[in-house]
């Protein structure tokens, strides 16, 4: 579960700020770069968003690793400090 202490930019929720001014333009952006994106690589961040927004931390990395790297089976995964540099 998300901590709601915790910023919302920290975890990922929000991940650029601009003007009210800027919005527009920004978004239309944002929304023309991700529509020149793969239709299935966006659907498939998506559904797992949606699966890993319940999970801790190290089970999301996991499932996360698992999923981009089914052959390697980690059986842990380093601590969000060690991924930090």
């Amino acid at each position: 579960m998300l901590n709601p202490s915790l910023p919302k930019r920290v975890i990922g929720l929000i991940n650029r700020i601009c003007r009210s001014e800027e919005l527009l333009g920004e978004s239309i952006r944002l929304a023309e770069t991700m529509a020149s994106r793969p239709r299935r690589a966006l659907l498939e961040t998506k559904r797992l968003s949606r699966e890993l927004i319940d999970m801790d931390t190290e089970s999301a990395m996991k499932r996360m690793v698992d999923y981009r790297f089914p052959s390697l089976h980690l059986p842990t995964i380093p601590k969000m400090e060690q991924l930090v540099c």
